[in-house]
């Protein structure tokens, strides 16, 4: 449930920022963010011990996910 909410911020701190797209590049841009960006932070698990999340974005429209 938390990993949808993750994500979807990301997604949405991207989209956020970004202009209409022009014909010429269909690809969504947020001005301001530097990619490759990394986005790291701990949350509370039902064990006690936190989990590590990691976000990463690349300037090629990809992301990479981890759970650790």
């Amino acid at each position: 449930m938390r990993r949808k909410g993750i994500i979807t911020m990301a997604a949405a701190l991207v989209i956020a920022g970004s202009p209409p797209a022009s014909a010429s590049d269909p690809r969504p841009t947020a001005p301001g963010l530097l990619l490759p960006g990394t986005f790291t932070g701990d949350l509370p698990a039902a064990s006690g011990t936190g989990v590590r999340h990691q976000l990463d974005l690349w300037p090629d429209q990809f992301f990479q996910f981890r759970r650790t």
